[in-house]
């Protein structure tokens, strides 16, 4: 079967940095992703991994009002959000009400964690788009690049990605 240009599946490394993202990413309690392929089959292995299923949110949902529905529906909970380079910075600045940096359209890899207190303030953890959280993600076996050989058989942990992972 060919790839649709419009919806590509994810590439090599993409499905290795998908799988280490499930790694990273235990203990979630709900998992949402857009309905594009790339988006799907990222959160697929972390929802795998914690016994969910995916929901499958509108990327054109305006950004404030995804954000109002993931505070009223988990308000106590651990979510990833599995989205785009031109929305999850958005979704995460509306959510912390905050500044964050936005994504480039090359960047696969960035994680973003905000986290909500019992009071409903919200506070930006940390973003790894910084460049200390990228030497310290990149310690702990970070995400492969473009261009990263991966020896034949090699395991790959799981982990989280800002978006479709390429």
């Amino acid at each position: 079967a060919s790839d649709d240009p419009k919806d590509p599946s994810l590439s090599e490394i993409g499905q290795t940095r998908a799988a280490r993202l499930a790694v990273i990413l235990e203990r979630m309690d709900a998992v949402y992703a857009t309905r594009y392929r790339r988006t799907q089959l990222t959160a697929a292995q972390v929802a795998a991994a914690n016994g969910l299923t995916t929901s499958t949110y509108d990327a054109a949902m305006p950004v404030e009002a995804f954000a109002r529905k993931l505070r009223v529906a988990h308000p106590h909970d651990r979510v990833l959000v599995v989205g785009h380079s031109n929305t999850v910075s958005q979704i995460a600045a509306s959510l912390c009400d905050c500044n964050v940096e936005p994504l480039r359209d090359d960047e696969y890899d960035r994680m973003i964690t905000v986290r909500i207190g019992g009071d409903g303030k919200a506070l930006l953890l940390r973003n790894p788009g910084s460049r200390t959280e990228r030497r310290r993600f990149q310690a702990q076996g970070g995400f492969p690049q473009a261009g990263d050989e991966m020896a034949p058989g090699q395991e790959s942990g799981r982990r989280l990605e800002r978006s479709e992972v390429q």
